[in-house]
């Protein structure tokens, strides 16, 4: 394989701040918004604008809030509600008395 084949950190960066761009629009949020709901971390995407690292691990969370949250809108926009995801409910402790 040439290194051709794979994509630069230029253009992973560009495509995760284009989406979150996108959404940000979509939505009315500011990109610091989207990043604070997606990783608890406000400034995520600025730090990513001017050039900083990041882990896989965040940039697929990120990419996966972006997603849910765009399927969402776009089902709102369609049927005018969104069918939300079935969550587990958290087990619960029993404090038995003896």
């Amino acid at each position: 394989m040439l290194d051709s084949d794979y994509p630069r950190a230029a253009q992973i960066r560009r495509a995760l701040l284009n989406r979150a761009t996108t959404l940000s629009r979509l939505i009315g949020v500011p990109r610091s918004g989207i990043a604070k709901k997606a990783l608890n971390d406000s400034s995520f995407l600025h730090k990513v604008a001017a050039g900083g690292n990041f882990t896989i691990r965040n940039y697929a969370r990120m990419m996966k809030w972006i997603d849910r949250r765009h399927k969402q809108h776009t089902q709102r926009q369609a049927t005018g509600f969104v069918k939300r995801e079935k969550r587990r409910a958290p087990k619960r402790s029993v404090n038995r008395r003896k």
